[in-house]
Formats: structure tokens, C-alpha cells, sequence
């Protein structure tokens, strides 16, 4: 009866959003006596933490997933987290324990 009443035009193609590293995206807190990251859907590639003065107490690399935990022992200071993705992106976020 009415096969001319509607047409569809498809403009644009969809497309899948690609995330973004950034210091929103990684989550750090402690829980249970371990320090646990969590960089979101990015896979951390190392991390380095360093002290105010920019002394590095902890490195790690060769992580390859999205969430570490750590028993780190440092307690009620200032800390620096830089944080490495796969793709050689750097994260630094600073956090009090």
C-alpha cells in the first residue's frame, strides 16, 4: 500500500569510542592492608611510586593487567603514582596513605 512513505539514510558509520588514560580513569585505594589499582579497561604495563621528594620506594613492571594489588607498607604520607600503559602512556597521580 505505502512502500514509498518512509526512507532511511545512514550518514555516518557507528563507531567504538576508544578510552582515554587518564588520571580519572585509575582508581588507587587500601583496603585490607594492600594497596589495590585499578586503571579501568587500559592494561598497566609498570608502575613507579615515588615519594614528594621524588625518591622511588617501589617499581614494578610486567604487570599486563587492569588491576594489582600491593603490600606496600607505607603509611600517612604523600605518594606519586606513575603509571605506564601498554601503549607507553604515563598516568601520575598522587594519593595520601
Amino acid at each position: 500500500m505505502f512502500s514509498d512513505r518512509f526512507e532511511i539514510f545512514y550518514q555516518n558509520s557507528l563507531g567504538v569510542n576508544n578510552s582515554v588514560f587518564n588520571s580519572n580513569q585509575v582508581i588507587i585505594y587500601n583496603q585490607d592492608k594492600l594497596t589495590h589499582i585499578n586503571s579501568g579497561n587500559i592494561i598497566m604495563n609498570s608502575l613507579k611510586i615515588f615519594d614528594v621528594q621524588g625518591r622511588l620506594l617501589y617499581s614494578k613492571s610486567g604487570i599486563n593487567d587492569t588491576i594489582t594489588s600491593l603490600k606496600l607498607g607505607f603509611e600517612n604520607q604523600i605518594l606519586l603514582y606513575q603509571i605506564t600503559s601498554q601503549d607507553g602512556e604515563i598516568v601520575t597521580k598522587k594519593v595520601i596513605n
